[in-house]
């Protein structure tokens, strides 16, 4: 349905593939990245949602997205063998929702930062972040993922080694026992700025390789 209107994000990113004049240069895997990329670039740029008004700021800097450059030289994606493993796009006024497309780059990304960003995310809509399991740091401070705790699609992530949601609206449980107890690699546990209501749970106060832990005006008890 979301291909039946030429507007949506969706449309727009495949609408660009097909204006690329020898696709057969690419493999699945190289187009599947590029479509996911081009995902996120319309699902963001100037795109509203509740936290902002209806005529949000464009992205600070959008430098080669979404032209017929090689995605690698991108603004902020950063590449190994021509695959995406890290895009940093820190206080970069990005708006709209990260879209479900982001679990395309799951089998390489090993570093997601959006902290400072106008990004909205709620509840169901952060399932993309469950396909992600090759994360090792996965940054969101002050971006707007709304959900009741500390989202569980993070539980399986078993790779990461520092996680930063601080400041998120994860309000709620810290949902430990699904979230925490298999993420055995935590160095670093950025939980600050949300309100738990609880204390802080044995599944997080015994992380084996946990070194650094922030829960800031979380309302801890």
């Amino acid at each position: 349905e979301e291909f039946d209107d030429p507007e949506s994000y969706p449309s727009s990113a495949l609408a660009f593939l097909e204006g690329i004049s020898d696709v057969t240069q690419y493999t699945v895997a190289e187009l599947a990245q590029k479509y996911a990329l081009l995902c996120f670039f319309f699902s963001t740029f100037g795109v509203p949602n509740l936290y902002t008004d209806e005529n949000p700021p464009v992205w600070t800097n959008s430098k080669n997205w979404a032209t017929d450059t090689n995605e690698c030289t991108w603004y902020g994606v950063y590449c190994e063998d021509d695959k995406v493993i890290s895009i940093g796009l820190m206080n970069n006024q990005i708006g709209g929702t990260v879209p479900l497309e982001m679990a395309l780059l799951g089998p390489n990304l090993r570093s997601l930062n959006l902290n400072g960003n106008h990004v909205s995310n709620i509840k169901d809509e952060m399932a993309w972040l469950e396909k992600m399991t090759e994360l090792r740091a996965l940054h969101l401070y002050y971006c707007n993922f709304d959900s009741h705790g500390i989202t569980t699609y993070l539980g399986g992530l078993t790779k990461l080694e520092h996680l930063d949601v601080s400041y998120t609206l994860m309000f709620g449980s810290f949902n430990a026992e699904t979230v925490f107890t298999s993420l055995t690699n935590l160095h670093t546990l950025e939980l600050g700025g949300n309100m738990y209501n609880e204390p802080i749970p044995t599944e997080i106060v015994n992380l084996p390789s946990l070194v650094h832990l922030y829960v800031d005006n979380a309302m801890v008890t």
